[in-house]
């Protein structure tokens, strides 16, 4: 979403590109502001915008109901100095797509990041044992974007319905993970003060503080 007058649109770093779930979030979370989302390859990244001032917020996935904390974020975040500025929680409804026409039978490899990878592992295990490729890539939505820009033909992603509309793929199988209560906690990270203002619906308004408790071990001698 983008205005003309670019000044006051809130540049937004993701993780992902177009249609991930990392936008998703950027949007229920900045619904009714203007923003423009930066795609971003890696976590890093993301925090790499915003030390160098290109975006004035990030979202970044934090923990999952099925896959578990993502342990390098929080590491991440607390080398960073930027702030938890708000938080959003979104159902991942992870979904098979390919190219049109390409069927279930004919699938040699399965493409998405490893935590969706991890989600849907109930449904990827009878393609598994069946010889099909699950390969690891750096996001759900790139992976369907890539299928559609080089039209590979085999090959199916692990992505949103959002990212299978962008890309005009076939979506093959619908709500593929595991647990039908798959949600995902995404943190909105800033250390601009222009998101700190931010207070319509008072989505800034603070209710919840966040703790980094370091332990120290002294040995003792006898």
């Amino acid at each position: 979403m983008t205005t003309s007058t670019e000044t006051q649109t809130i540049q937004i770093a993701i993780q992902g590109g177009a249609g991930a779930f990392h936008e998703m979030a950027a949007a229920k979370f900045f619904c009714g502001i203007d923003f423009r989302i930066h795609p971003c390859e890696t976590f890093e990244d993301v925090f790499y915008e915003l030390a160098t001032g290109k975006c004035d917020s990030g979202i970044m996935a934090i923990e999952n109901s099925v896959a578990g904390s993502i342990l390098p974020n929080y590491t991440m975040l607390r080398k960073s100095g930027f702030k938890v500025v708000g938080e959003v929680y979104l159902r991942i409804i992870q979904n098979l797509m390919a190219l049109p026409g390409e069927t279930l039978q004919g699938l040699g490899e399965i493409h998405s990041h490893p935590v969706a990878i991890q989600q849907c592992s109930l449904f990827l295990e009878p393609f598994r044992k069946k010889g099909v490729k699950i390969v690891e890539t750096s996001d759900t939505a790139l992976s369907a974007r890539r299928i559609s820009k080089l039209q590979l033909k085999g090959i199916a992603a692990l992505a949103s319905r959002n990212a299978a509309e962008l890309y005009q793929l076939e979506i093959l199988a619908a709500g593929v993970e595991s647990d039908k209560q798959n949600f995902t906690r995404f943190l909105v990270i800033s250390g601009n003060s222009r998101v700190f203002s931010l207070d319509k619906d008072n989505r800034l308004a603070a209710d919840k503080a966040s703790l980094c408790l370091s332990f120290l071990y002294w040995p003792t001698t006898t």
